[in-house]
């Protein structure tokens, strides 16, 4: 339990809002549970978030102490109330993940949160399976080298990719700019049917950025003779990296959209496909 004793520089705020700033690891839906089941109380007695807070009040929190700790990247799960995980199989020692596109495996410098990891690691947390506090050293973790070996083996392409490049290789230059480890996507390429076709890939990991920043755009920029942004096209499924990238870089941009999911409001989308054959249409 850990108290809080509102002084004059803290009252007249709602308690919701206070809580955000003394426990910033703690979920808002959490937060709106714990004042609901009396596990946050003010003065000893039920609360409601929207109380205003006086000076002198005493804030009591039953709550978990890994929450109290400073936000770092080891504990930001704890701020992923719902995990997102596609679940293939799961026993006591280990899991078979469907990792969702467009979501990254680790944090990088865009992406803190919302990674691969770090919903597993709130999932394990939430089924109270792992409890960082009663271990030694031990902390869940990626299979990383198996994962990168069987990535790099693997070439699933989506449908009518291969008719696509080769079609359209025949009046343009197409390259590949992704986000990866380039010993990976250098393998899973030579290996693809569409390798004939590509003139060239930018790899996140060579470029010394990734996508959506611009730094990224500018080493593609500076390795591909005559582009200009109103010669090309930037295709892509991911709306995190791809479309994002072509916003932060003014480029025109082609959202590969199979599932029709709806459009968000907070980006520029110039071209909506959902089969790579409607391409025909646009180049």
């Amino acid at each position: 339990m850990r108290e809080f004793h509102i002084g004059k520089n803290d009252e007249n705020q709602r308690l919701d809002r206070f809580l955000g700033k003394a426990i910033p690891l703690l979920p808002a839906s959490l937060a709106q549970k714990y004042i609901r089941l009396k596990r946050i109380k003010v003065n000893g007695a039920r609360a409601q978030r929207d109380q205003k807070l006086v000076a002198g009040d005493i804030l009591q929190c039953y709550i978990n102490d890994e929450f109290f700790e400073s936000p770092s990247e080891e504990n930001v799960y704890l701020t992923i109330t719902t995990p997102r995980l596609k679940i293939v199989y799961e026993d006591e020692n280990i899991m078979l993940l469907d990792k969702p596109a467009g979501m990254l495996a680790h944090a990088d410098e865009h992406e803190k949160v919302n990674t691969l990891v770090n919903h597993m690691l709130a999932y394990l947390y939430q089924k109270r399976e792992w409890r960082p506090r009663e271990e030694n050293a031990f902390t869940p973790a990626l299979c990383n080298r198996i994962h990168l070996k069987a990535l790099g083996e693997s070439t699933l392409l989506l449908p009518h990719a291969e008719e696509v490049c080769r079609t359209l290789s025949r009046t343009h230059r197409l390259y590949i700019v992704t986000n990866a480890v380039a010993s990976v996507q250098r393998s899973r390429l030579h290996r693809s049917a569409v390798a004939p076709y590509i003139t060239d890939a930018f790899i996140s990991e060579e470029a010394g950025a990734s996508k959506p920043s611009a730094a990224y755009f500018d080493y593609v920029f500076s390795h591909i003779d005559g582009i200009t942004r109103e010669n090309c096209l930037l295709v892509g499924a991911s709306l995190s990296s791809d479309i994002r990238g072509a916003n932060n870089y003014s480029l025109p941009c082609c959202w590969y959209n199979p599932k029709g999911t709806a459009r968000p409001e907070d980006l520029r989308i110039d071209y909506e496909i959902r089969d790579l054959r409607q391409l025909y249409d646009l180049v």
